[in-house]
């Protein structure tokens, strides 16, 4: 995370997570720049929520990589304060966006406008509590370097993930029960190539689940730098995984999707 309560002047060479992060970040970087490309390449209109939602998820994405990147390779407190700023709003829009490319696709198998609705009111009063909250005390912290709020942004942190892992696991437990019921016909019909579209929705739901459990492990293991560098990969990993899986690849080998991109 941002490990900005101790304020730490840079990781000691002999440090593993001075190998790791780099190299973490690196593919998450490499990994920005390919969704970029699919991104521009694959929609045919440049405007709706998902598209709106996957290019802002991905744009916060990069600048969380520089940010762990000057944290990482600082050397002075002018670049720990850029960082610290440029993750509290990277950090908070990542997540935002992030459940938002979730939500964007949803109306494709499930197609109750109460649910639909319920859901969206779920992740604006969650994103109400939450980013307000996180950008204050981080942007204090940041400035002030005042000791005390140090454990007010420790717990802040994990309390933010952790809401936000079970907001992405309620939307993806909706999609995958959805998608089963309300495409497992079509992809009978479909053959062999239809069935394996829907084990790859399905697995991609399981895989980014899978991740962020990993990455609450390390959070709650207090293995702050190490998550740092898995932060970015985790996310460019789920938001790949997300462009294969949803209106910019295998959903929209079923009817009903197209014209999304």
């Amino acid at each position: 995370m941002s490990d900005t309560a101790s304020l730490p002047s840079g990781l000691p060479c002999s440090s593993p997570f001075y190998i790791i992060n780099p190299i973490f970040l690196s593919i998450a970087g490499y990994n920005v720049l390919e969704l970029l490309l699919w991104i521009f390449n694959t929609f045919d209109r440049w405007r709706g929520l998902y598209f709106g939602s996957i290019l802002t998820s991905t744009l916060s994405l990069a600048a969380y990589v520089i940010a762990q990147s000057l944290r990482t390779f600082r050397t002075d407190f002018s670049e720990l304060l850029a960082a610290g700023y440029i993750f509290a709003f990277s950090y908070t829009a990542l997540l935002t966006a992030h459940i938002l490319v979730l939500y964007s696709r949803l109306h494709l198998v499930l197609h109750s406008y109460r649910i639909l609705r319920g859901i969206l009111i779920m992740i604006i009063v969650t994103s109400v509590l939450s980013v307000p909250a996180q950008l204050t005390v981080t942007l204090t912290l940041v400035s002030t370097r005042q000791p005390r709020l140090a454990r007010a942004e420790y717990i802040l942190e994990r309390i933010v993930f952790l809401g936000a892992t079970v907001r992405e696991f309620v939307v993806c437990a909706i999609y995958t029960v959805q998608a089963y019921r309300n495409l497992h016909p079509i992809a009978q019909a479909k053959g062999r190539a239809g069935k394996r579209v829907l084990v790859y929705l399905m697995a991609v739901q399981v895989a980014a689940l899978v991740l962020d459990t990993g990455f609450l492990v390390q959070i709650y293991m207090d293995l702050a730098l190490a998550a740092n560098g898995y932060c970015a990969l985790l996310y460019s990993i789920k938001l790949k995984m997300e462009f294969g899986a949803g209106l910019g690849g295998r959903l929209s080998d079923f009817p009903g999707a197209e014209g999304a991109v």
